[in-house]
């Protein structure tokens, strides 16, 4: 991962179990910085060539590696809360970036919780392919 490149966006991402989403971001893969704290999720996404930088939530977390990621906007794929919740504090605290948090459940969390953690906007949907836009 290249440090002094600015990145259009710079997303989070857990889990891959939605291939059409790859597919829809692929073109994006030299201009996106693809944050994960998985490690299998990161070979896989180091495999189909995307720039990935893992971040290990479950140790000592190196705020100075994550704060010299130089995007546009952070977007985060909300799968877990907890992470979710993690990964946006860790970015408020290092970036004034726009941090979206993208969410496909709208019954448990509400919106407000994540705001008060710091996202700038939490964004429901259906179909995480429709979501490109915001990477442009």
């Amino acid at each position: 991962m290249a440090c002094s490149i600015k990145y259009q966006a710079a997303l989070f991402i857990n889990e891959i179990d939605d291939k059409q989403f790859l597919s829809s971001i692929m073109r994006y893969a030299k201009t996106i910085l693809l944050l994960t704290s998985s490690k299998d999720v990161n070979s896989k996404l180091e495999k189909m060539n995307f720039q990935v930088l893992y971040i290990d939530l479950e140790g000592e977390i190196d705020n100075d590696i994550v704060g010299k990621v130089e995007s546009e906007k952070f977007i985060i794929y909300e799968t877990r809360y907890i992470e979710c919740g993690l990964i946006v504090d860790i970015l408020k605290s290092c970036t004034r970036s726009p941090i979206f948090v993208i969410k496909k459940n709208k019954r448990f969390i509400p919106t407000i919780y994540h705001q008060k953690l710091g996202a700038s906007f939490v964004i429901y949907t259906k179909d995480m392919t429709k979501l490109s836009f915001l990477i442009e």
